[in-house]
């Protein structure tokens, strides 16, 4: 545990060592832990109260449901696998450029107890959010969490100059396949969209469902001729696939409008611009992508 390895991580649990914690600092812990539900912000108070006692270089806190960070190569380091009642939290690393003792390990195993509960809560909040802004019948993000995103990114625009684009979608003849199928069918078809619109984004750009069979993609520092290049990527994958419902399989189309931000602008105006796009991609066949020049 106190040189840099690749062994599997101490599994930690609350039941194992809450009896044979105590004194001061696991006090003041407990006390100031339950002061946030983010976890970021419970690991940095923790790191603040342990390392006049214990100290590191590096700590961070990796979600059970994240991939895991590789060992170091530089930097001796402890890791401790968090469980409550059977469930897997995830995992605290310890980091610092000389080995960590024996007594300090198990000081950390006790200071742990003061952890678990904070991150517990933290997940599950974050969790419930996580669930709040996602779209149901998509499984991408929802008009709640667009209106926050964009005025994230709008105020970066403001502020720093960073170009900004979105580009608003939506499916062709999407009532006809309501109509004709059933929404159930039509519910298929909007998240198949979704997916493959998805596949097509890159890692800094972010999908949201707009309303109706509408959606919208955030395109950070990117121009207007990139958001026309991923429009058009976006268009071909999704007149080349199929969905399969009621038995059939369905091609679908899709019409895209795109608009990059000019200064001032607000953000009912962009959106405004993008659908005036979209609509005029509408007006002259379908299938096509129409960009605000």
């Amino acid at each position: 545990m106190g040189v840099p390895s690749a062994a599997t991580p101490r599994t930690f649990d609350i039941a194992e060592r809450l009896e044979q914690s105590g004194g001061t600092l696991l006090a003041r812990l407990l006390s100031v832990l339950q002061t946030s539900l983010d976890t970021t912000e419970i690991m940095r108070l923790f790191g603040h109260e342990i390392t006049t006692s214990i100290p590191y270089d590096e700590l961070q806190f990796v979600r059970a449901d994240e991939p895991p960070l590789p060992f170091s190569e530089t930097l001796h380091e402890c890791r401790y696998q968090l469980n409550l009642m059977g469930r897997a939290l995830g995992v605290v690393i310890m980091r610092r450029r000389y080995p960590f003792t024996a007594a300090e390990l198990e000081a950390i195993e006790n200071l742990l107890c003061a952890l678990i509960y904070p991150v517990r809560n933290a997940l599950l909040y974050e969790d419930a959010l996580r669930t709040a802004l996602k779209d149901p019948v998509t499984g991408i993000n929802n008009r709640t969490a667009l209106d926050h995103h964009l005025d994230q990114r709008i105020a970066e625009f403001t502020r720093y100059q960073h170009p900004l684009t979105v580009i608003m979608f939506d499916i062709d003849h999407f009532k006809e396949i309501n109509d004709c199928y059933g929404h159930i069918s039509g519910d298929t078809v909007l998240a198949a969209v979704a997916t493959r619109a998805s596949q097509c984004t890159r890692s800094s750009d972010v999908i949201f469902r707009y309303g109706g069979e509408e959606f919208l993609v955030i395109l950070s520092d990117t121009e207007l001729a990139g958001g026309v290049l991923l429009a058009e990527r976006i268009r071909q994958a999704i007149e080349q696939m199929e969905v399969a419902v009621a038995a059939e399989k369905v091609k679908v189309t899709v019409s895209l409008g795109v608009a990059e931000i000019t200064v001032n602008e607000l953000r009912s105006e962009l959106l405004e611009r993008a659908d005036a796009q979209l609509y005029a991609a509408k007006a002259t066949g379908r299938n096509k992508v129409c960009p605000a020049y």
